[in-house]
């Protein structure tokens, strides 16, 4: 399940995205899909879950014109250009990071000029429901960014 419906929005057809801790790629592959000309980068700190986006573009490469790839790598130093990516995804990501306005500092210097940013962190109530039933949840590490007021605050601050 993706967590934007990009059909929604009118993107760069051609252009270049990026996914901030893309995980096992299904953002990368829902826009391969339908946006078949859009170059697809996924950036992530984890091996395993790269090794299994790559295992996953392996069957989803057809869909793609432009093909995708994945990349190591933090969202505190992304390594791209300014102003050099017309769509960045950051789904349930932010809320994992400790300097999170860094991040978003980041995205916002390697975002061109009109980009779109999508951005996406846990709604309050499941938050609350997953602190009230598990005791492992409440020991990760998060930051928990959870109430959507918050994260316009840091995206109208940078933006």
């Amino acid at each position: 399940m993706l967590t934007f419906n990009l059909t929604k929005y009118e993107l760069n057809e051609s252009g270049i995205m990026l996914d901030v801790g893309c995980g096992e790629g299904r953002h990368i592959f829902g826009i391969m899909q339908e946006h078949p000309e859009m170059k697809c980068i996924g950036l992530d700190m984890d091996n395993d879950s790269l090794h299994k986006a790559e295992e996953g573009y392996e069957y989803f490469k057809s869909i793609s014109n432009a093909g995708a790839e994945f990349i190591k790598g933090s969202a505190y130093s992304l390594p791209f250009l300014d102003n050099s990516l017309d769509l960045i995804v950051c789904s349930e990501v932010l809320e994992h990071l400790h300097q999170y306005n860094d991040a978003v500092k980041e995205i916002h210097r390697v975002l061109k000029p009109g980009g779109k940013f999508y951005a996406s962190v846990p709604a309050s109530w499941p938050e609350k429901i997953c602190w009230a039933l598990s005791k492992d949840y409440q020991n990760l590490s998060l930051i928990h960014i959870s109430e959507p007021t918050r994260l316009r605050r840091i995206s109208y601050a940078v933006f």
